[in-house]
């Protein structure tokens, strides 16, 4: 009967570890922030939440031409852990707006809630930093638990690119290597007691808790940055979420890091990152307004190789596109476009979204149903033959057929990854 008893003392020992981990995790940290730095010339601001609690935040103006970036912290951290991020983006041009999640700073919270309730705050937020900057395109940089809380934002959000650093894929994987870093192989057999807490103390599941099944539909460009050495998520893990993203996409794994604050680690590596990726995806100048501003639609390039078979080609290597040239006619009146695209290039996807609003496109290929992306694993595979062309050319180049159905006629912007280069092609339809 003796094992009975160690067994007996063992169950307590590890249900009482649990909840004090469970607890530990979960804890409000609530406290003042105090004022923003000076240098950050920043304003103070108090963001409503449905609950009818405040979002506490600063707001640092940028320059008139340049976009803003919404800057969300990690787990028990607040909006000071951000300021160093928004010194490189002050530097920029660009507008940030800091904040503290729920249960964290000055944000009201009795527990955290792992990205779930927090996502309601990003969400607030981004409606108020689009009110201050209307004709502005938008980002976010999430870190861990803020990036967690993007992905799973109840509601379509504002930003035109996000950067998302050590997100978790998933609460299992995330609470078991967190126990298994600070309490060795024992650690994995509490992820399941402290699990089981999550609906009780919490009100949620850990099915609530699954950014990568959020990935896909954030269907922006899209920037993961992660540790190398990172127990959670793992390296494979930060992969498996670029796999399930939509592109354009792109992942970088700091070589030194474990699951640590990425600028502090290595502060020269995230600007080489994230300046360009925010550059080539925030550009500098408003959101076209379709009153004022005139579409940048991106120039005709008449490729001297292709003269013989097809002209007036937009965009630049490796990737055109050729359209039939008319007028808007209804959103299910689809434009046959053929995209021409440069060997050796092999797979290709394409999404296509409104610089107007929050509108996308859907392409049809081959009379099958619309979607909103084309994407191919193996473009010679697709491609067709124009009538003139050398069998010179047809080696070259690939041709590929589809119809694009555009909701509205205005400005559109095609959003390309060609074997993960990132392009785009600006048309303006009227």
């Amino acid at each position: 009967m003796r094992w009975l008893r160690w067994a007996a003392v063992l169950g307590v020992t590890l249900a009482v570890v649990s909840a004090g981990a469970g607890s530990y995790l979960a804890m409000s940290v609530n406290h003042a922030v105090g004022p923003p730095p000076a240098w950050l010339k920043a304003e103070t601001v108090r963001i409503a939440r449905p609950s009818g609690a405040e979002i506490g935040g600063w707001f640092m103006p940028g320059q008139p031409h340049m976009g803003g970036v919404l800057l969300v912290h990690g787990i028990h951290g607040d909006r000071r852990f951000m300021v160093d991020r928004a010194r490189v983006l002050q530097r920029a041009g660009y507008s940030a707006l800091l904040i503290d999640l729920q249960a964290h700073g000055e944000t009201r919270g009795d527990h955290v809630k792992f990205g779930h309730l927090e996502s309601k705050d990003v969400e607030a937020a981004s409606r108020v930093l689009r009110e201050r900057l209307p004709d502005r395109p938008l980002a976010v940089v999430g870190v861990s638990l803020g990036g967690a809380a993007v992905l799973l934002a109840p509601g379509p959000l504002p930003f035109d690119a996000a950067v998302l650093e050590a997100v978790y894929p998933t609460i299992e994987s995330a609470v078991k290597a967190r126990l298994v870093e600070r309490l060795g192989t024992p650690g994995g057999w509490l992820a399941p007691l402290l699990l089981g807490q999550l609906r009780p103390r919490l009100g949620i599941d850990a099915a609530d808790l699954r950014p990568i099944d959020h990935v896909a539909a954030f269907n922006r460009p899209l920037l993961l940055l992660s540790g190398e050495h990172d127990p959670h998520p793992t390296a494979a893990e930060a992969r498996e979420m670029l796999d399930q993203a939509a592109p354009p996409k792109s992942l970088h794994l700091f070589p030194a890091a474990a699951h640590d604050d990425l600028f502090d680690v290595d502060p020269d590596r995230w600007q080489r990152q994230v300046l360009p990726f925010l550059a080539r995806h925030l550009p500098g100048g408003e959101r076209r307004s379709p009153v004022s501003d005139a579409c940048p639609a991106s120039a005709i390039d008449d490729v001297p190789d292709l003269v013989n078979v097809v002209r007036q080609l937009r965009g630049r290597t490796p990737v055109w596109m050729v359209d039939d040239g008319g007028p808007w006619n209804g959103a299910d009146r689809p434009h046959k476009t053929l995209w021409v695209v440069a060997s050796p290039i092999r797979r290709l996807t394409i999404t296509g979204r409104s610089l107007d609003g929050d509108g996308h496109v859907r392409f049809m290929r081959n009379g099958g149903t619309p979607t909103d992306r084309v994407e191919l694993d193996d473009v010679s595979a697709a491609s067709v033959r124009p009538g003139g062309s050398t069998p010179e050319q047809g080696r070259r180049y690939a041709f590929v057929t589809s119809h694009v159905m555009y909701p509205a006629a205005g400005c559109w912007r095609f959003l390309i990854d060609a074997d993960g280069r990132s392009l785009e092609i600006v048309r303006q339809l009227d």
